[in-house]
């Protein structure tokens, strides 16, 4: 049981302010006085609108995945699983029936309310929601707090809990009254239930503030929305205090404007694309929450060209259709939420984020927010989009973080920032090469997330590590972690940018100066680097392509439909490096899904070149200007 307080456990920093100016004078009072919706979906009494959703080309996924759920059949979730992150740093283990509860929840409440069909849904539906009430926890292990005799009464409100209460509030939503007519009072179960361990756990619990860094944190990352957003739904649903609720709504609300407020005013994510989806586009879900529950109040905060880069960052990190920019703990088979990213595209009026739309995959996550999605693809987003055939061209800088150039059939981006970013890489100056939507030169990105991620053995791993990109190592010396190690760019115009590595390197390196040049025409791609050193040290460049190879002579390699060719410096060898898994169900899942090939080049010298140009005759190549 909780422990509750009556007193509202609150931190205020200054940047919590920072929504105030956009907000009605009255927002937070219309709260208190009961002047807001609860209905941000129609309930199963609605079966007019669950009539219309049934239309629906989603119903028929949703209703699929609802009948391979078999009766008597629940995800089984024991201990001994629990205990294999501490023991062995093994997640997957414990995580994958874990979610696949809350997928099942998600699939089987949606099917009873498309359908009507109590008999058929409403036991296995039931099986799951008492098997998820009486987890002794909604935390996973990775976020447990694994102290001597606290694992079972220390239960934070981490990332999962919140997605946890937030699935239940919504099935209180749909379902409650229909529940309670099987079982007296099980709603209520649910409510208390979800509130205890969500909204009243981070507000009322007296010892929050060792459990909530996502809450009490200055400078937030990816938790900080998430979890808010979450709690949100919590509050909203399932709160009946009004006056309480006011002033919870008033806590998620200004952590997340602490999110923001943070943020550089061109939207730049540092967390990298696959974060974007929970730290961008959740501060978004919150404040598209608040929209429904009281319509016309977010209309300022979504005016704000600040919110607005915010949430178009993501659509300057494709690559091409299926393929994301993977830097840092990103990959590149990143899903993002159309179901919350398409009504984004139409509030912000933004055409750049509605060609993103238009030509992504819609899907559905595996996380406990799938109840979320599959309602707001029902409900949030037309059907039909409208078409677009726009090719963008370009540069997008985001300021001494990362530039993507698009020239031609080329697309180029160039990283630099700092080595102690959030989920961060020693990646400073790594540059990435894609030619007709091929990936030619790569980020290998990240592996499924086991304990050493996150332990200080997380460097060891050669995905993270300096010479696990594509700067140079001198001699042995690579990049290191820091925010001491920092690089930025010096020159930028639309086909030419550099950035100065003069201090991305530790002093071993006895670096005096180092600049790369990224530079592109319509039919090439040319990466320069020009350094001076205290004491001659050979230079290794490690490129790294998920592309055929074909090596035509020691300055020369076919990469895919591109030619590599180098001056000053060589190519030495070819190595397969480990294929990196991914989180799945059912068939293995694998970033890039393939071994990336490592090419490793040396120079003794201390200014090289690599030019890209199309193949010859290849479809699509470009002529030379």
């Amino acid at each position: 049981m909780t422990r509750l307080s009556e007193k509202i456990f609150s931190v205020n920093r200054p940047q919590d302010s920072y929504f105030d100016p956009y907000l009605p004078a009255d927002f937070y009072r219309n709260f208190a006085e009961g002047k807001f919706s609860r209905g941000i979906y129609p309930k199963y009494s609605d079966r007019a609108a669950w009539a219309k959703a049934r239309q629906n080309h989603y119903a028929g996924i949703i209703l699929r995945e609802a009948d391979q759920i078999k009766d008597g059949e629940v995800p089984q979730l024991l201990f001994s699983n629990f205990r294999k992150f501490p023991e062995a740093g093994d997640r997957f283990s414990f995580e994958r029936p874990y979610f696949r509860r809350r997928m099942n929840i998600a699939h089987l409440a949606v099917a009873w309310c498309l359908t009507g069909d109590r008999v058929k849904y409403m036991p296995r539906l039931m099986d799951h929601l008492v098997a998820v009430m009486e987890e002794q926890t909604w935390t996973v292990p990775a976020h447990s707090p694994w102290e001597k005799n606290r694992l079972l009464d220390w239960k934070p409100s981490d990332l999962f809990c919140s997605e946890t209460g937030a699935l239940m509030a919504l099935v209180y939503l749909l379902l409650g009254e229909e529940l309670d007519k099987e079982y007296e009072n099980f709603s209520e179960r649910i409510r208390t239930r979800v509130l205890e361990r969500t909204v009243y756990n981070v507000l009322l619990d007296p010892e929050s503030e060792k459990m909530h860094g996502w809450y009490t944190i200055e400078r937030p990352s990816n938790w900080t929305p998430w979890c808010a957003y979450n709690n949100l739904i919590c509050a909203v649903l399932l709160e009946n205090d009004t006056e309480k609720l006011s002033i919870f709504v008033h806590e998620f609300m200004k952590v997340t404007a602490r999110f923001a407020a943070h943020y550089p005013d061109d939207g730049y994510c540092e967390e990298g694309p696959s974060y974007y989806g929970k730290a961008s586009l959740m501060m978004f879900a919150s404040l598209y929450l608040m929209h429904k529950a009281q319509p016309g109040s977010m209309d300022k905060l979504f005016a704000v060209p600040r919110i607005r880069a915010m949430m178009e960052f993501i659509a300057e990190m494709r690559m091409n259709p299926d393929q994301m920019l993977a830097f840092g703990d990103s990959h590149p088979e990143v899903e993002v939420n159309l179901s919350l990213l398409i009504p984004c595209a139409m509030i912000l009026k933004s055409d750049i984020l509605m060609d993103f739309c238009i030509t992504a995959t819609p899907t559905m996550s595996f996380l406990s927010d799938i109840l979320n999605q599959e309602l707001g693809f029902l409900f949030d987003c037309p059907e039909i989009l409208p078409r677009s055939s726009r090719k963008r061209e370009g540069l997008a800088c985001f300021e001494n973080h990362l530039a993507v150039i698009r020239k031609g059939n080329f697309v180029s981006t160039l990283k630099v920032g700092n080595n102690a970013e959030y989920h961060n890489h020693n990646d400073l100056g790594h540059f990435v090469l894609y030619h007709n939507d091929e990936p030619i030169i790569v980020d290998a990105g990240c592996a499924l997330y086991r304990k050493i991620n996150f332990s200080p053995q997380r460097y060891t791993l050669w995905y993270t590590r300096g010479s696990g990109h594509n700067a140079p190592v001198f001699g042995d010396v690579e990049q290191l972690p820091g925010d001491q190690y920092t690089a930025s760019f010096s020159c930028v115009d639309p086909l030419c940018i550099t950035a100065d590595l003069g201090k991305a390197y530790p002093a071993e390196a006895k670096l005096r100066s180092f600049r790369r040049t990224l530079s592109a025409a319509a039919g090439e791609a040319i990466l320069r680097d020009e350094f001076e050193l205290e004491d001659p040290l050979t230079a290794t460049v490690t490129l790294l392509t998920p592309s055929p190879v074909r090596v035509v002579g020691k300055n020369r390699l076919e990469i895919g439909g591109v030619l590599l060719e180098t001056e000053n410096i060589d190519f030495d060898s070819m190595e397969k490096m480990p294929v990196l898994d991914m989180f799945s169900y059912g068939a293995p899942a694998y970033s890039w899904n393939c071994s990336l090939s490592a090419l490793h080049f040396k120079t003794g010298g201390t200014q090289y070149r690599f030019v890209f140009r199309p193949l010859c005759g290849q479809a699509g190549a470009e002529e030379k200007p």
